[in-house]
């Protein structure tokens, strides 16, 4: 890790994200491009109305400040739960 306080032992970063990784299966990720969390060994599954949408699922460092990244994917997660629900809805 590039920027890594040895001393102090903590990562030295302006927007620390990632932690549950977005990913294409389990094997490179913790949830799919809607924040939903992949559940099984091999990951073609995922947890019924259980969703990440939050700066946890982006992968990587952007190195830029990612708060409009996150708003976006946060948005795009939450109407993907609401399409889906739209039978819920009164």
């Amino acid at each position: 890790i590039p920027l890594w306080d040895i001393k102090s032992r903590r990562q030295i970063t302006a927007h620390p994200v990632g932690g549950c990784s977005m990913g294409q299966d389990v094997s490179n990720g913790v949830v799919d491009s809607f924040g939903r969390v992949f559940r099984g060994k091999t990951g073609n599954q995922v947890y019924d109305n259980l969703y990440v949408a939050d700066g946890s699922i982006i992968p990587t460092s952007l190195g830029i400040n990612p708060s409009l990244t996150i708003t976006a994917l946060a948005y795009r997660i939450a109407f993907y739960i609401v399409d889906r629900n739209k039978e819920y809805l009164p």
